[in-house]
């Protein structure tokens, strides 16, 4: 079926809606909440594994490369890589084996759109974040002059709120609790992006980071 078809990604999602039978039996990684483990989190054919212990990461890639062929798919080995959270730079990870493939340890990954630094810094995705938010301002702002709508500043906030905010909301986890303290609302980069845009479409002060 080719790509862009209506009902592909149902077909997909029926074809690999039983993946979790790799993870069985496997201990996952530790969260925030007691007893809650995980091992795996899948959108479309985005597929990350997660586990604190290195022979089960193995026996989970192990799994997936018979589920894989039992479906007649294909993992991108290319693709996919592998990433030592909260760890020393100085440390050793050892090597994973994925379809014969020796996967690459990266600092850092990106799944569905927001990245995860190894060190789990939230002001690196941020920054990362920031960048198609920063692009779609600048577009709006061109478009805005180029069409003589600079005198109506609901015309930039209306485009801003289809174009500006849905590209920074890419990056909403660093838009969460740990900044809602009195001094530390214009901490996250987006947060000060978004506000300075607001700012210049209605001729004021911009913020400073």
């Amino acid at each position: 079926m080719k790509q862009g078809c209506p009902l592909s990604p149902l077909l997909f999602s029926l074809s690999i809606n039983d993946i979790g039978k790799i993870a069985e039996g496997v201990q996952g990684a530790v969260t925030g909440t007691e007893d809650v483990q995980v091992t795996h989190m899948l959108y479309a054919d985005d597929l990350t594994l997660l586990a604190n212990a290195l022979d089960a990461l193995q026996s989970m890639l192990n799994r997936l490369v018979v589920y894989a062929r039992s479906k007649h798919l294909t993992i991108n080995t290319a693709k996919s890589e592998v990433v030592h959270f909260n760890s020393k730079r100085s440390a050793q990870v050892p090597t994973f084996i994925l379809a014969g493939a020796a996967l690459k340890c990266s600092d850092s990954s990106k799944y569905l759109g927001m990245t995860y630094h190894r060190t789990l810094n939230m002001t690196a995705s941020s920054e990362h974040a920031a960048k198609p938010m920063l692009a779609a301002a600048h577009r709006i702002c061109g478009f805005v002059r180029d069409t003589a709508l600079c005198d109506i500043p609901f015309a930039s906030l209306w485009l801003a709120k289809v174009y500006v905010v849905p590209a920074g909301m890419y990056g909403c986890q660093v838009w969460s609790s740990g900044i809602l303290c009195e001094g530390d609302v214009f901490r996250p980069t987006l947060q000060t992006l978004h506000m300075n845009f607001l700012k210049g479409t209605l001729r004021c002060e911009p913020v400073c980071a």
